[in-house]
């Protein structure tokens, strides 16, 4: 067995003495031999393995007293790999999630800026918009965020029933959200739809599957609906480029010419994903139609 001193150790180690010491006095890594005459602390050269493993644990996130717990159980290589990937993924998740959070923050500021130069970038149009057949499913929800529950739940039905999207979409979208007017304090209810070829009158029929509430199958219509959606002489409508956080900024330069040009909400809001992010990894090219039904406001 070859020994070191401290000194040295610590240099192989790429820790202090101070660290070393501490290790010892805890009882987490104590010197293969003590000199009884000068204290003198002395490591062996397979001690290194040790080492390594209880920086690569404190490198992880893990406590000094989790590291003893683990290193008194005499784990394996395989077992501590596993530990390692375990801590790894949850590590990752959490990178991702900063990173979700620190791109919402630059969008954020992106609003705020604007806000400065109050130059609004959206060009606002007044379109008719023509009935169209859809396949939807409507709830409530309590945030925006459970949306993807319901694009799921719908995605879900169209698969197993092999339902034919339209192939060219009214306004250059083939699907979207509705959200309807309510004083629902509950949550937003929300419809999200795709449009479909041919008569709605046939899309339903037969024995076919439907999703229930908690993502099972079963037989019938389900919560998914085959409808017409009625058509509109006047909608007011903008193009927002860019992630689905910034779409508060296109509502607002929406409503804001709506007010400031004489008209008013007459029916449910509506987004249509032209280029979503099934389409593309990259929020900002991510291209979204959203309009409202509007009538001249009265003059009373």
């Amino acid at each position: 067995m070859t020994l070191v001193k401290i000194g040295d150790f610590a240099r192989l180690c790429r820790v202090t003495v101070k660290t070393l010491r501490h290790y010892d006095q805890i009882g987490l890594l104590v010197p293969a031999e003590v000199d009884p005459f000068t204290g003198y602390r002395y490591y062996s050269l397979e001690q290194l393995q040790t080492m390594n493993r209880i920086l690569a644990l404190r490198e992880l996130g893990f406590s000094l007293d989790e590291i003893q717990t683990l290193l008194s159980e005499n784990l394996s290589a395989l077992e501590m790999q596993k530990i390692f990937r375990s801590k790894q993924a949850e590590i990752e998740a959490r990178i991702n999630e900063e990173q979700e959070r620190l791109r919402r923050i630059r969008a954020r500021l992106r609003v705020i800026e604007k806000e400065v130069g109050s130059m609004s970038e959206y060009e606002v149009t007044l379109e008719r918009q023509d009935p169209m057949k859809i396949l939807s499913l409507r709830d409530t929800i309590p945030s925006y965020a459970d949306l993807g529950r319901l694009w799921g739940e719908l995605m879900s039905f169209t698969t197993a029933n092999r339902i034919n999207w339209a192939v060219d979409g009214q306004f250059g979208g083939r699907y979207g959200t509705i959200y309807h007017n309510s004083e629902e304090e509950a949550g937003i209810d929300a419809e999200v739809f795709v449009m479909l070829e041919g008569d709605v009158e046939g899309v339903m029929e037969g024995n076919m599957v439907g999703i229930m509430e908690g993502g099972s199958q079963s037989s019938g219509k389900g919560r998914v609906k085959a409808r017409d959606l009625q058509g509109y002489e006047t909608v007011a409508s903008v193009i927002h480029h860019g992630s689905h956080d910034l779409l508060g900024e296109a509502y607002s330069a929406l409503f804001t010419w709506i007010e400031r040009n004489g008209y008013e909400s007459a029916g449910p809001h509506m987004e249509f994903y032209i280029k979503s992010i099934v389409d593309t990894k990259d929020p900002e090219e991510m291209v979204t139609r959203i309009q409202v039904p509007v009538k001249k406001r009265s003059q009373d």
